[in-house]
């Protein structure tokens, strides 16, 4: 053996010995012992599906003149002047949100705006359309099919980007707006 590898070897840490069976501890001890690891690994797991939760989710804005109690509700879709002509289009009853607090110009003047944190993986990138679902397919055709799998869509509008749910979504947090508080 060369002298490199007798050095390499004499400065390895020596393995810990393994305990003697005689001083193992009492059962009992044992299972508290076992009970502690695992309700540390699954305390452990939560928390990093809780962190992967927030890391996915987005904030949607809500903007309305309707004073929800608790949820934002779709029965409203195309009930006013700026989702009217969307109802044209497609009968699917959807709400709209934006990802960014400044809403558009029309929606100014709205009384309450309702804030919520949303998981994006449950929403279908409708400008991307990485499954083709607007291939040979009209908006509604496609909406009907996205519906089956997301709970909404999101895309682009300019600057903008929109987010429409297709269900019924409890907010966290609801304002109420005065003129001054939107600006764009």
């Amino acid at each position: 053996m060369s002298d490199y590898y007798k050095i390499l070897l004499s400065n390895r840490a020596e393995p810990e010995a393994e305990p003697s069976r005689a001083i193992e501890p009492e059962p009992s001890q044992s299972r508290a012992k076992s009970v502690l690891i695992a309700k540390s690994r699954a305390r452990a797991k939560s928390q990093a599906k809780s962190q992967a939760k927030r890391q996915d989710n987005i904030t949607l804005y809500h903007y309305s003149q309707a004073d929800f109690k608790d949820k934002i509700k779709v029965k409203f879709y195309g009930l006013n002047y700026y989702t009217t002509n969307d109802k044209n289009i497609t009968d699917i009853k959807r709400a709209f949100y934006y990802t960014k607090p400044e809403p558009e110009a029309l929606l100014r003047g709205s009384k309450y705006l309702y804030i919520k944190e949303y998981p994006k993986s449950r929403l279908y990138n409708i400008t991307d359309d990485i499954d083709n679902y607007l291939k040979d397919k009209t908006i509604s055709e496609a909406l009907y099919q996205i519906k089956k799998r997301y709970n909404g869509v999101i895309y682009n509008i300019g600057k903008n980007e929109v987010v429409n749910l297709f269900y019924d979504v409890k907010f966290t947090k609801k304002e109420v707006l005065k003129w001054t508080d939107i600006t764009t």
